[in-house]
């Protein structure tokens, strides 16, 4: 659990990669802030519960040699918090997309680029994994620790 942790923490420092970095990113508020900055709780109970069941399933393979099954009840609670994040995502992005009569008036206006900027794929790191605007997405880590298991 603590190698998992210390992923996180690596996979989500800024820029500037210094020792400095690295440990603000080992904060638990830091790791589980929203878009906003602040730390969510929600996330990082969905953090901790992922990263403690991560941690079972690791037990029980370097204790007996097979991968066990998860139960019902534990993907039932895993896939809560996946279904309540999505539909939040869902209910945001509709409230926070424009309607093509808005959007095309800023455009005739010149106040909205009219093409995409291209995008680099020469700066794809790590951290484009674990987080969704720039802000830790618990969701997509916890996809990836449980799409490998």
């Amino acid at each position: 659990m603590l190698v998992l942790y210390l992923w996180i923490a690596f996979a989500l420092r800024k820029k500037d990669h210094t020792l400095g970095s690295f440990l603000r990113a080992l904060n638990p508020a830091q790791v589980s802030a929203g878009p906003d900055g602040k730390g969510s709780l929600s996330t990082f109970q969905t953090l901790a519960f992922s990263l403690a069941v991560a941690a079972l399933i690791s037990l029980l393979l370097l204790q007996t040699g097979t991968l066990v099954d998860l139960s019902g009840s534990i993907l039932t609670l895993l896939g809560i918090s996946g279904i309540g994040a999505t539909i939040a995502k869902g209910t945001d992005s509709q409230r926070n997309t424009l309607s093509a009569d808005n959007r095309a008036w800023l455009l005739r206006r010149n106040w909205l680029p009219m093409a995409k900027t291209s995008v680099d794929p020469s700066n794809a790191s790590w951290r484009d994994f674990f987080s969704t605007d720039g802000a830790f997405d618990v969701y997509r880590y916890q996809s990836f620790i449980f799409g490998w298991s």
